[in-house]
């Protein structure tokens, strides 16, 4: 085979035992950085707990990418991107070890949760972080939220 024609990559699927994992090390996170979160999801069912474990893990990697105050804005940022980064190419099919992106896709997948909720999420960390705001996002057109709040702060 010539190196101009190269068979496509298939996507990265990890086994049962990856995903058991990651979604252990999820809970994990939860379970030490929020207490609250954590006792609250033992009430639903395994699978729907271990997902918003996922999330709530992916979450909390992007708040501490962005909260360190003795890292500059820009280095905090160029970090979350980097984390932000990795979760799109684990949810298009590429390889990753990190067990919060492994949980978060099998997530995404299994209750096949849109990418642009995901990508919902991504913006109001930045917005959080002060790095968007969000009418600057709402007048891009692309905030339902950015609507609502425009609506009701308009009554000035």
């Amino acid at each position: 085979m010539s190196a101009a024609v190269q068979p496509m990559p298939s996507p990265f699927s990890p086994n049962s035992s990856q995903i058991a994992v990651a979604y252990s090390v999820c809970r994990s996170i939860t379970r030490s950085a929020a207490k609250n979160f954590y006792y609250a999801f033992l009430v639903l069912p395994t699978a729907k707990r271990q997902a918003l474990c996922a999330v709530y893990a992916f979450m909390r990697r992007c708040d501490d990418s962005s909260d360190d105050a003795k890292v500059p804005a820009y280095e905090r940022r160029q970090k979350l991107e980097a984390w932000l980064d990795a979760f799109h190419h684990a949810q298009s099919g590429s390889p990753t070890d990190d067990p919060v992106l492994l949980a978060l896709t099998d997530t995404q997948r299994r209750y096949k949760i849109p990418i642009e909720f995901i990508g919902h999420l991504e913006i109001c960390v930045f917005i959080v972080t002060g790095s968007l705001r969000w009418w600057d996002w709402y007048a891009s057109g692309s905030s339902v939220i950015g609507m609502r709040r425009r609506n009701r702060w308009r009554k000035t």
